[in-house]
């Protein structure tokens, strides 16, 4: 979740994109090069250059070290799985990244990873887990490569139990200063959505679910200052678009979650991110822009989805967990290859940023 580049691919594209309005900047954003790097064998119906068989591989993430590049995903029977690659494309899984889980945490899945170097040369894993106190909290582990090792940091750096708690946490580095986004998850609070825990109670407008920013301390591990909201759901966020650019109603199912910052070289911040529930085939993947990190963010469009012109060849159901690498070009992301599969594999592709259009 650290950047992207994407452009012509959209173009053409059948689905409904929403227009944001007045809307005077020039932003283009274009995705190529998507290539399925993980898949479930029985899921496998073509040749898929580098598949991993029987691996589920959701929320991933990407990082360039030791002379190779790295993906991280949602443990899936593991910690934090991690595959490595030579050329960004054709992975091959190793292992566990996280040896032990976090003394502080229960034995519930550890979700949506996100790998930073920091200035020392050391590598930085947030994840997030179940706090014994019920609520999901954002972790941290480090390790002196990226080549897994990684070892738990002694408590959560982030939580916030009263909102239904933290996922998606996610560093950035700007140039200058460090920063950590993540997802308050009120959708385990109920609301209107669709996706919420079957116990949750329902209601009449959405619960918010705001993406939030906060600076770090040079070691990834220490918040300072405050946090920010950059983004939320439509009912609380009123830089949210109106309608797609077919005139329907832009519908979020007041979901927000996944976010990846990426900042180009013209100095434009992008804000990456899922909307919709993950679970529907309408789980898909948007983008927005703002001058500085901590906003404030304008809507830029949707990025990929099932049925848009650059995942036809693909078929990628519900394309979220968008992750950039900060070279601005590699990106990854999951989704389904069949609707009544929860399995969810990772594709790779390279994206191009012009301005402050993206292109995938």
């Amino acid at each position: 979740m650290k950047g992207l580049f994407i452009s012509s691919l959209l173009v053409g594209a059948s689905f409904a994109l929403p227009t944001a309005e007045a809307n005077t900047d020039t932003v283009e954003v274009s995705l190529s090069n998507i290539t399925p790097i993980f898949t479930d064998s029985k899921l496998s119906t073509r040749a898929i250059r580098g598949k991993m068989e029987g691996k589920s591989f959701a929320d991933p993430t990407l990082i360039y070290g030791e002379g190779s590049w790295k993906a991280y995903g949602t443990s899936n029977g593991h910690n934090i799985p991690y595959a490595t690659a030579k050329d960004g494309f054709n992975f091959t899984y190793v292992g566990d990244a996280l040896k032990k889980r976090p003394s502080w945490a229960t034995t519930a899945g550890l979700w949506a990873p996100d790998v930073v170097k920091i200035a020392d040369g050391s590598y930085v894993l947030y994840y997030s887990a179940v706090h014994k106190d019920g609520k999901r909290c954002i972790g941290a582990a480090t390790s002196k490569t990226s080549d897994g090792g990684f070892v738990p940091y002694d408590k959560a750096i982030v939580c916030d139990h009263e909102n239904g708690g933290v996922i998606d946490g996610a560093g950035f580095f700007d140039g200058k200063d460090r920063w950590l986004t993540w997802k308050v998850d009120g959708n385990g609070l109920g609301g209107a959505t669709t996706c919420k825990g079957s116990s949750a109670p329902g209601g009449s407008k959405y619960k918010p679910t705001p993406l939030k920013v906060q600076k770090m301390a040079s070691d990834g591990l220490s918040l300072t200052g405050k946090p920010t909201t950059i983004w939320d759901n439509r009912d609380n966020n009123a830089n949210a678009p109106k309608k797609f650019a077919s005139g329907e109603k832009y519908d979020d199912d007041g979901v927000t979650e996944n976010p990846a910052l990426y900042k180009s070289t013209e100095g434009k911040f992008f804000l990456f991110y899922s909307s919709h529930c993950y679970a529907n085939s309408k789980y898909h993947t948007e983008y927005a822009y703002a001058d500085a990190v901590t906003g404030p963010f304008k809507w830029g469009g949707v990025l990929i989805a099932t049925g848009s012109k650059n995942n036809e060849k693909y078929k990628a159901i519900g394309p979220g967990g968008f992750d950039i690498d900060t070279n601005g070009k590699n990106v990854v992301f999951h989704g389904r290859q069949g609707s009544s599969t929860a399995s969810r594999i990772t594709f790779s592709g390279t994206v191009e940023i012009k301005g402050t259009k993206v292109t995938l």
